[in-house]
């Protein structure tokens, strides 16, 4: 305001940010984008003297926003027995038995202020009590697909597919796994 001297810095759209690095500390923890908007502030007195504001004196500084979990859970459910060439327990054609599950992995965040979701996976460490005929799992991501397979054998055990954009996905189990 040209009498009072008072300012509204108004953020109309998103900023890019340089992307956060550490998953455990929320990038908006890190991540501040820093305006100096010093250079456009100029002061006039009454006789026409003026003067630039000093590099500094003027800082917006723009949290970056970050994705966010939800509580929602997403859960689908699959059935051994609808497994193929299983040496016993094969009931493949019992009706509504499946080896898929499919849904959407879209509720579980939200995405805020920085649009257009990307889903992707990355391998993990499966707890030693997931077993599958006695032998440890082992993951694994190429592209879209994480796989588990057994260590004993190198056997495929389930598949998990994301799409990238839709945050569509489909997990197929492919051999048994042991239960209590």
């Amino acid at each position: 305001d040209a009498v009072t001297g008072s300012y509204t810095f108004t953020l109309v759209d998103q900023l890019d940010h340089p992307a956060g690095s550490d998953s455990s500390i929320p990038s908006s923890d890190l991540e501040q984008l820093t305006i100096d908007l010093s250079g456009t502030l100029k002061v006039t007195d009454k006789d026409g003297d003026w003067l630039v504001s000093d590099a500094g004196s003027l800082v917006i500084r723009v949290e970056d926003d970050v994705p966010v979990q939800t509580s929602t859970v997403v859960s689908g459910q699959v059935h051994e027995d609808a497994l193929t060439g299983q040496s016993t327990g094969n009931q493949a054609g019992e009706s509504g038995k499946v080896v898929s599950a499919s849904g959407f992995v879209t509720g579980l965040f939200t995405i805020g202020a920085d649009e257009s979701a990307v889903y992707s996976l990355q391998s993990i460490t499966l707890p030693d009590t997931l077993t599958s005929q006695g032998s440890q799992l082992t993951t694994s991501v190429v592209g879209d697909t994480l796989t588990a397979v057994r260590v004993s054998d190198g056997q495929t055990v389930f598949t998990l597919q994301v799409d990238a954009v839709t945050g569509s996905y489909t997990f197929t189990l492919v051999d048994q796994l042991d239960h209590p």
